[in-house]
């Protein structure tokens, strides 16, 4: 299954659809529960979890800053000079 709007699924098939809104849910519902709001706060993980959140947060910035190419000019500039584009 590829990646569709809930039309273009619906329109392919209402079985896929089904699917799709129940894994969606379902993993959606699955890090609710691991969150602090979750079962996570309630055994007092909410310091591993928010120190994961900042780990994760700065590693997706970082990458995301060296995979891409579309930044403004203002932040690629000062970082790789004028010929960063």
């Amino acid at each position: 299954m590829g990646v569709y709007s809930h039309a273009k699924l619906w329109a392919i098939s209402k079985a896929e659809l089904g699917r799709y809104v129940v894994f969606s849910t379902s993993i959606t519902g699955l890090f609710l529960l691991m969150s602090p709001i979750g079962l996570a706060g309630h055994f007092g993980f909410t310091t591993l979890y928010t120190s994961q959140f900042y780990f994760w947060s700065y590693i997706h910035i970082i990458t995301a800053f060296v995979l891409s190419s579309s930044h403004p000019r203002w932040i690629t500039e000062p970082l790789w000079g004028p010929d960063s584009r």
